[in-house]
């Protein structure tokens, strides 16, 4: 026997009656004829008078965590049809229809703007997200998981297999992409997930090195070809003498190979057509470069500038103190070191850490005092022009000082033989007018007078300076001169002579 809920069911049906969710809809209007009922928008086939019950709401929300293909995500049925409502759809049922496409259309447009969106999005979060777990350090259950995913996939073709991005989205993700990297925490993540990259293998290296070897050298047959285009057609065939001339310099083509390769990354097909025209830099580096190089150098030689070597040895004196402090700092720490391993004997974990940081350190020493070496060894001719140069400094400066002591002592001798000179005429004066004072005795003891007794003192004061010797006659007359001149004069003579007039 049917249940009470079965023919509560069945009466509602049967009398015009819907129930939806278990609750009872309004009575349906008085029957209609077919005509009318088709203008109204009620009514069935067999013009009934009772309309059509109206479809069930069903939400267009998808269900969280639900397959698109299950049947939890498949709409609800709409309540039973009256048995004498079939055939063709009302006009009500007809436009129900076509709002139901236009909305799928609509949803259509919304899930393929979305997955622009998502692109975008992705680069973004590809460029900002933390470096991806490598399989090694994967669970098993997500390793089993990603494998059962895979296994489902297979055979089966993505939704964007030979799609592309129109220029919008493009344009899009690559201003993403820009500005994510001008963040430096994406930067410092993307460094890391570098480090975390295992290496090239040799066989990938040697795939790369050939891939690149075959565009450098594709690259320079192009940018060759473009040079001798631009010294043969853009500088020789033009009306301009001054460009002739240049076209005919030796390494006119070399200069503006090296210009193109500097100026120019990339379109090197087009760079003695587009470049020459629409690169005014380009063309006028290229024109002063040529003038520079082509134009008559003088043949004096000039002498080297000795600012540049000396501002070299400067900055190797500098950089061999800073190489020496740091060498002591590295002796200092490894010592440290040395002596902490005893200390870290009981702790395993405190004694490894010290022992690389003496081993980091060690490998820093050696590196240091190959620099030292180094340095020292640039500055050896230096230190040796710096020897010469004080020796030479320092035999110079003895030399100045002989001939100051030899302009003294020549200076005391002048000073000598004019005094000398001063106190002999001083005594002939002296005797040629003193005979009142007792002086005459004396001049006419000597047989000759004045010539006896002055003649020997003079030709003694000569003698001594490098004049005449003095005479052998008249030496015993002169132990009678005058005051003891004489005397003094012959004692003068019997000395040697000077330093300087040796």
């Amino acid at each position: 026997m049917a249940s009470s809920a079965t023919l509560a069911a069945w009466t509602g049906r049967s009398s015009g009656l819907s129930f939806v969710s278990g609750r009872p809809a309004a009575h349906a209007g008085p029957m209609q004829p077919r005509a009318a009922a088709s203008l109204s928008g009620g009514g069935g086939d067999a013009g009934s008078r009772r309309r059509a019950p109206p479809p069930q709401a069903v939400s267009q929300r998808p269900l969280r965590g639900v397959h698109p293909g299950s049947f939890a995500a498949r709409p609800p049925a709409g309540a039973p049809m009256p048995p004498g409502l079939g055939g063709t759809p009302p006009v009500a049922l007809r436009t129900l229809q076509q709002q139901h496409q236009q909305h799928r259309d609509e949803q259509q447009q919304q899930q393929q703007q979305q997955q622009a969106a998502a692109a975008v999005a992705l680069a973004e979060l590809t460029a900002v997200a933390e470096p991806t777990t490598s399989d090694a350090e994967l669970q098993p259950h997500e390793v089993q998981r990603r494998a059962k995913i895979s296994a489902a996939n297979k055979g089966r073709t993505p939704w964007n297999k030979g799609r592309k991005h129109p220029p919008e989205v493009i344009e899009r993700i690559r201003a993403a992409t820009q500005r994510a990297m001008q963040r430096p925490e994406v930067r410092e993540r993307l460094a890391k997930a570098n480090e975390r990259r295992e290496p090239h293998s040799e066989a990938a290296k040697n795939k790369i090195r050939a891939k690149l070897q075959e565009r450098a050298d594709k690259a320079r047959e192009e940018i060759q070809q473009q040079a001798e285009i631009v010294v043969e057609q853009r500088l020789g065939g033009s009306d301009d003498p001054e460009l002739q001339a240049l076209a005919d310099y030796p390494m006119a083509a070399a200069v503006v190979k090296g210009l193109i390769w500097q100026m120019f990354k990339k379109d090197w097909a087009d760079v003695a057509t587009a470049g020459w025209d629409h690169h005014p830099e380009f063309r006028d580096r290229t024109l002063a470069k040529l003038r520079k190089l082509s134009k008559p150098r003088s043949s004096v030689v000039t002498k080297k500038r000795k600012v540049d070597k000396v501002r070299t040895a400067l900055g190797h004196m500098r950089k061999l103190q800073e190489a020496r402090g740091k060498l002591g700092l590295a002796e200092a720490s490894v010592e440290k070191l040395r002596r902490a391993k005893v200390a870290f004997a009981s702790d395993p974990v405190r004694l490894a850490a010290a022992m690389a940081a003496e081993d980091k350190a060690s490998k820093l020493l050696i590196k240091l005092r190959h620099q030292v070496v180094q340095l020292e060894e640039a500055l050896a001719p230096l230190q040796e022009h710096l020897d010469a140069a004080d020796a030479a400094e320092a035999e110079q400066q003895e030399q100045q000082e002989f001939d100051r002591q030899e302009e003294e002592l020549a200076g005391r001798g002048q000073q000598l033989w004019e005094e000398q000179e001063q106190h002999a005429e001083g005594v002939a004066s002296s005797q040629a007018g003193g005979g009142g004072n007792g002086f005459a005795a004396a001049a006419a003891a000597a047989p000759v007078g004045y010539a006896n007794g002055a003649a020997p003192a003079n030709e003694a004061l000569y003698a001594a300076y490098g004049a005449a010797p003095v005479s052998a006659g008249g030496g015993g007359d002169a132990e009678h001169a005058v005051n003891g001149h004489a005397a003094a004069a012959a004692a003068a003579a019997s000395r040697p002579g000077k330093p300087w007039q040796r």
